[in-house]
C-alpha cells in the first residue's frame, strides 16, 4: 500500500490554490517539494509522525537592544523542520536536534527510520507563516486518520488536530518541549 492509496483530500482544490498563490507571491517550500516527505518515508516503514506549526518562511533576528527584527529568508527545503546542510539551524530544529548531534540538518537519518515530519500547513508565503492555515487541514487530518503510528504534535497551531489519545503526544513550544523528546525518541530507539 502507498500514500496515494490512503489519503483522502481535495487534491484539485489544494493545487488550484497553490497555483493561484504562486502567481501572486513566493511560496515555501517550492510547490514541487511539498510532498517530498511522502516520497522519502514510504508508508511501509512509517513509525512516527511529527507535526509542527508551519514552514520556515522567515527568520527572526534581534537588535543589540533586544528589539525583534524579522528578515524574510526562505529556509524550507521541503522536508519539514529541516534546512539544507550548511545553513544555520532555526530554533525549533536546534531544539529538536539538541540531543542528537549526529543527525544532519536535512534529517535524512529520521526519514530513513520512518519518521515523517510534517507541518500543520505544508506551505506558506515568504514572511507570512500563517497565511495558509486551513487549506491543509483535511490533508493533515487524512494522514492522521489513515495511519496507526504515534503522532507528536508541537505547538498550539497543532492542538486542534484530532488524534486518538493512545497515539497522541502533545507539547507546547517552547514550553515543556524538552521534557517530551527523550522519552519519545527512546521509544523509537533513535
Amino acid at each position: 500500500m502507498e500514500w496515494k492509496d490512503i489519503l483522502n483530500f481535495n487534491q484539485e482544490e489544494i493545487f488550484k490554490f497553490l497555483e493561484n498563490e504562486q502567481r501572486k507571491r513566493s511560496i515555501y517550500p517550492n510547490p514541487n517539494r511539498v510532498f517530498l516527505p511522502f516520497r522519502e518515508v514510504p508508508l511501509n516503514i512509517l513509525k512516527l509522525i511529527i507535526i509542527g506549526p508551519h514552514p520556515y518562511a522567515m527568520k527572526t533576528f534581534y537588535s543589540d537592544k533586544g528589539k525583534r527584527l524579522s528578515k524574510f529568508y526562505p529556509f524550507d527545503n521541503g522536508i519539514p523542520f529541516s534546512v539544507d546542510n550548511g545553513l544555520e539551524r532555526p530554533k525549533l530544529l536546534k531544539d529538536l536536534l539538541e540531543d542528537f548531534p549526529k543527525v544532519s540538518n536535512e534529517l535524512t537519518g529520521w526519514l530513513n527510520k520512518g519518521i515523517l515530519p510534517l507541518y500543520r500547513t505544508l506551505t506558506a508565503p515568504l514572511g507570512r507563516k500563517r497565511d495558509h492555515l486551513g487549506i491543509w487541514d483535511d490533508f493533515i487530518q487524512s494522514v492522521i486518520d489513515n495511519t496507526d503510528v504515534p503522532v507528536f504534535l508541537i505547538g498550539k497551531d497543532t492542538k486542534h488536530l484530532e488524534v486518538p489519545s493512545e497515539r497522541k503526544w502533545y507539547t507546547d513550544y517552547p514550553d515543556n518541549f524538552e521534557n517530551h523528546l527523550p522519552e519519545l525518541f527512546k521509544l523509537l530507539e533513535l
